[in-house]
């Protein structure tokens, strides 16, 4: 997969199906978007481009600071897991936030090569977050490219996003936390001791509380606590793994 961090980078010389969107999580609706997305492209003998954001644009927005269900490395490893072939990731700025809607689409016409668009049904992006289902459509029809829409993806009854595993993650609930993911929640924690770690302090973690977790692929518990929930500390030692951080996934 190759990886631009701006449109001016990012030079696809075959038409290509997009997909645009924050992806924080990559989680079931994101990864049902992504494969369709991919399979239509590769089908069609276009390209697969995932167009995303980083910092996460709400949070900005509002003058806040902002956790992530995954970091950028993170939600790339992801990403590429799911068979795109570029991926674009766009910094989310003051002037990001100020770019019109209609200057996205001449950006993805033209270094994209823009042949068909797929969104989530919710997802708007520029100034005033005027790109909305219906503009694009409408877009479409004068641009020459096509557009998808897509709805909720249904997990236990509930549609999937973002905001309802990290209302999970705020319970404790790493069921359905992984539930949503398709997947077990994963981080990465670098040591400070045999039995103490250190997550970066932008990673959303789970409300303070014992877990059951695997860290390295062993068994162990992990104990979040409220006083300093950026530490984990595990029941049982950590091999020294010569200074490398541990993934550590959640059994849920």
């Amino acid at each position: 997969m190759l990886i631009s961090h701006s449109f001016r980078a990012a030079k696809i010389n075959q038409p290509s199906v997009c997909t645009i969107g924050t992806f924080d999580g990559v989680h079931v609706g994101h990864q049902h978007l992504i494969n369709l997305a991919v399979k239509t492209a590769h089908k069609q003998h276009m390209q697969a481009v995932v167009i995303t954001f980083f910092p996460h644009p709400r949070p900005m927005m509002k003058n806040l600071k902002g956790t992530y269900l995954t970091l950028p490395e993170e939600k790339t490893a992801h990403i590429a897991a799911l068979g795109v072939d570029h991926l674009v990731i766009l910094p989310f700025t003051r002037q990001t936030m100020n770019t019109t809607a209609q200057d996205f689409i001449e950006w993805m016409i033209d270094r994209c090569n823009l042949a068909s668009l797929w969104v989530g049904y919710d997802f708007a992006f520029g100034k005033g977050r005027e790109g909305s289902a219906e503009f694009l459509q409408a877009q479409g029809q004068l641009r020459g490219f096509e557009v998808q829409v897509f709805g909720p993806v249904y997990a236990e009854g509930e549609p999937v996003s973002s905001s309802r595993i990290r209302a999970a993650l705020a319970r404790g609930d790493m069921r359905e936390v992984n539930v949503c993911l398709g997947r077990q929640f994963s981080l990465y924690a670098a040591r400070a001791s045999a039995t103490a770690f250190f997550v970066h302090e932008d990673r959303a973690l789970p409300a303070p509380g014992r877990y059951e977790v695997r860290v390295q692929g062993q068994p162990n518990v992990a104990v979040i606590h409220a006083h300093a929930p950026q530490h984990l500390s595990f029941e049982q030692p950590v091999d020294d793994l010569d200074g490398r951080d541990v993934v550590v996934r959640f059994v849920g």
